[in-house]
This record gives C-alpha cells, structure tokens and sequence, in this order.
C-alpha cells in the first residue's frame, strides 16, 4: 500500500464524465509510474474529495507468490504505521501529566520480569530499551513454543534475557528483520495490552481516535494559515 500525492485540480469538481475519465486516467498512469519506480507490486487508492470518495481503484498484485491480483477486500499490514498512533497516543497522556516519559514502566504495569522494570516509557518509545524481542527472527513467527499463540508468546519472551542494558544501544533492525516482522512497532506494543487494565484512567479507542482527529484538523488549519500568508512564487 502507497500514499501518493495527487496534483491540485487534478480531480478538481465540478467535472464532465470526460474530464473525470481523463483525470481517472492521468492518476492511474502517475500510480503505475510510481509503482514501477518504487517497485510497489500492488497498492489500494482512494482519492476523497469533500468528504466522499471521488476516485477507487486497485492495482497489482496482493500476492507475488501466487499472482493475486489486489481487490477491494485485499488487507495490507500497516507495520511502522502504528508507531505514529502509539507515539500520539502515549505522548497525549504525558500532556495530561498520567505518564512521566522518564519513569521506570514498572511504575505503570504490574508483574513485569525485575530485569525490565527500570527501563523507562522515553527508552521504550526510541528503541532503546534492551529488551527481547517478542518474534523470532529466524522463523518469522512469534517466539515460544506455539508460534501463533500471543499469550504463549508473552510468557515466553518474559523468561528470555535482555540484549542489553536500557539506554545502552539502539535496537536495529535490517531490512530484512523488518520484512520478516510481523508487526514491525514500537517495543511499548510488545507488551501485552492486558497490563494496561489497571490503568482506568486510559481513554477508550474511539475517545482516543477522536483526540488524534481533532488535533490533525486543528494542525492543518494553522498550516493552513501560515501556507496562505507565503508569497507565491511567479516561474
């Protein structure tokens, strides 16, 4: 999946048939040629304009293995996409003064392994917590011995020991570790969700999606602001 930046008046309404069916066709050459160039073997596009979808399309592949083309009902993993969520979301409740990016995380969930208490919510959230990963990268699949039971997983990757000191080193992954990922995310994400129970105070998913919408509107409209108050440039 592909975000691609589609030219201003490109679907410009209102519209002809003919100058959709033009401007539908100008896109889906820029698509492909994105494709090509970034080697992007298949992709969902939806083009919204005031708020309804103007322009659906599919193209390539969901599976170069078995040549399935992509459809409506194709899913792609976000992977890194859910590090903006979890950054916004735990960086909300520092600004509510609920979480301390320099506390320990034992401050905050309960029974965790001693050697992983004193890593801090900042080591979490930049990599540089030192501990273990919850996936095995030689197979591909989630560590312990039934490799696609969560639970299973979190018991085990809690008796394996640290990779190193907290702060001490950033965790890399090469590419293809993150290929193999299956949730490619911030180490906060590796523990479990069940630990955040005791935490009332959390705000519920939609209160939380809400929060993140408003404040994205509210981001445009200063940039909004600022973009209109540039003098234009004249070619």
């Amino acid at each position: 999946m592909a975000l691609a930046a589609i030219p201003a008046g490109v679907m410009a309404a209102p519209a002809s048939p003919s100058q959709a069916s033009r401007a539908a066709q100008e896109i889906a050459a820029f698509v492909r040629s994105e494709m090509r160039e970034r080697q992007i073997p298949g992709l969902q596009l939806a083009v919204i304009q005031g708020g309804k979808v103007v322009l659906k399309r599919n193209f390539g592949l969901a599976s170069l293995h078995y040549q399935v083309p992509v459809t409506d009902a194709s899913l792609f993993s976000i992977n890194s996409a859910t590090k903006a969520f979890a950054g916004v979301a735990v960086m909300q409740l520092v600004q509510e003064g609920k979480i301390d990016l320099a506390a320990p995380i034992g401050q905050y969930l309960a029974g965790l392994p001693s050697a992983w208490q004193a890593v801090t919510v900042t080591q979490l959230l930049n990599h540089t917590s030192g501990l273990p990963d919850v996936l095995d990268q030689r197979s591909g699949k989630l560590v312990g011995p039934q490799p696609d039971d969560a639970d299973a997983a979190w018991t085990a990757v809690q008796a394996l020991p640290v990779e190193a000191q907290p702060g001490e080193r950033f965790r890399f992954y090469s590419y293809d570790e993150l290929i193999a990922r299956d949730k490619a995310s911030l180490d906060v994400f590796w523990l479990k969700d069940d630990s955040l129970d005791n935490l009332a105070d959390l705000p519920p998913p939609d209160v939380l999606q809400q929060e993140i919408i408003d404040h994205l509107e509210a981001a445009l409209a200063a940039f909004r602001d600022v973009a209109a108050g540039l003098p234009r440039s004249v070619n």
